[in-house]
């Protein structure tokens, strides 16, 4: 038997929709369910994105940078170490600030 091919784009707004609609305010798929589509459904349904298990450096600051909401890791540290790492590089906004 043959199966349709995966397709991110159907399951995102399926995942989104069905999650909208019972009153849920995040999603927590696989990591590597996880892509700019997903990140974009889920904004536009207003809901957090917690994925799990992610444990590479280089795939947190993915998921960071796509605006994930936080991460289910066997390496906290790491996570916090990366999270530190962003906010000291970002640039500081004064008080009262609208940017």
């Amino acid at each position: 038997m043959r199966f349709a091919p995966f397709r991110h784009g159907r399951w995102a707004a399926a995942v989104t929709s069905a999650a909208s609609d019972i009153g849920a305010v995040a999603v927590a798929p696989a990591d590597a369910l996880v892509d700019a589509e997903f990140m974009t459904a889920s904004a536009r349904a207003g809901l957090a994105v917690l994925p799990w298990t992610v444990n590479s450096a280089d795939r947190v600051r993915e998921l960071m940078a796509l605006g994930a909401s936080g991460v289910t890791t066997d390496h906290p540290g790491m996570v916090r170490c990366l999270v530190a790492s962003a906010a000291a590089a970002a640039p500081q906004r004064s008080p009262g600030s609208s940017r």
